[in-house]
């Protein structure tokens, strides 16, 4: 039985060989390695999936794992579990009469990658997963398949630590004077990336500081010019800075000017969502909203607005895309 299981990358009989064993995962996801990757489903409104690895010791990792949408919404809460890196090998340990291993080089949004596809099938499900040779770890492309159609497509978008060695392929972020990650790319008045070196519309500061008057009032008349994106940002921001039991009422009312940027992109199935997210989350600030607030009449809209939407009644007039946010 020992010699069944020698070979490092065969975890147990019956499995196929891992694409790489745990001491190779392990030098290959030193602390500070973040993943992001994209997560289309069929069906579903399309996210970032952001994993990052901290805390990086001879047994495993602390990783840290985020959804955001994609335009930069956070949605929900950060998950932080502690692994070890055999538990990582062990994800890519699949039954070895359903595997099947092939190279493959492919363009991807970090460059062309070397890697092993694994196909597994079982039943009317097939996945597959395309391992980067030089990148340790996680796939850096996953699809699903039932009876022949794709379901679930994964692909990589950033990769900002490299192996030892200094891969070429990682991706250098922007960043500000003082070191953090900025994205530096303009964007349109829709908070659309521009390419490089084209005029865009300027943002909100992200280290800017508002008092809730303020920030109501920025917000209100950025909706009110027809730039519910940078609206977001700046009830993002007293999100963010909130401390107190109004950090969920400043969520919802970013999230509320997220659902007006989908309506304005042309993504109604994103509005819908993210405005009916919304109403549910300000509703409960309805009997004693603070900073004046117009809680009860923002709900009632953004509710009004998701159901207009579903019914595609038509064009909606520009006034019902700016809400008073001050009652």
């Amino acid at each position: 039985m020992a010699d069944e299981i020698r070979d490092p990358h065969v975890l147990a009989p019956g499995r196929a060989p891992t694409p790489f064993t745990a001491d190779e995962i392990r030098v290959g996801c030193p602390a500070g390695r973040t993943i992001r990757l994209r997560v289309d489903v069929v069906g579903e409104t399309s996210f970032h999936q952001i994993s990052r690895f901290f805390e990086c010791d001879a047994a495993g990792a602390t990783m840290q794992r985020s959804r955001f949408s994609l335009d930069g919404i956070a949605l929900g809460e950060p998950e932080t579990d502690r692994v070890t890196w055999r538990d990582l090998q062990a994800h890519a340990s699949f039954p070895a009469d359903h595997t099947t291993i092939d190279s493959e080089r492919i363009d991807t949004a970090i460059g062309e990658l070397d890697c092993l596809r694994y196909t597994v099938r079982e039943g009317t499900t097939e996945e597959v997963f395309w391992f980067a040779k030089d990148l340790p770890g996680m796939p850096i492309r996953y699809l699903t398949r039932t009876d022949g159609q794709v379901v679930t497509t994964v692909s990589v978008v950033d990769n900002t630590s490299s192996p030892p060695g200094g891969d070429a392929r990682s991706v250098a972020r922007d960043r500000d004077a003082a070191g953090r990650a900025r994205n530096a790319r303009p964007r349109d008045g829709l908070g659309r990336p521009l390419p490089r070196g084209v005029p865009g519309v300027p943002t909100t500061p992200e280290d800017i500081v508002l008092s809730p008057a303020e920030t109501l009032r920025e917000a209100e008349r950025l909706l009110a010019a027809g730039r519910p994106f940078h609206a977001h940002e700046v009830l993002e921001g007293a999100w963010k800075a909130s401390g107190d039991d109004t950090r969920e009422l400043w969520k919802g009312l970013a999230q509320l000017a997220v659902g007006v940027t989908h309506l304005r992109r042309g993504n109604d199935v994103g509005a819908v969502r993210l405005l009916t997210r919304a109403a549910d989350r300000i509703e409960p600030y309805a009997a004693a909203a603070p900073h004046g607030v117009a809680v009860a009449a923002l709900t009632a809209w953004a509710r009004a607005l998701a159901a207009r939407i579903e019914q595609h009644s038509g064009e909606i007039p520009e006034e019902q895309l700016a809400p008073r946010l001050i009652g």
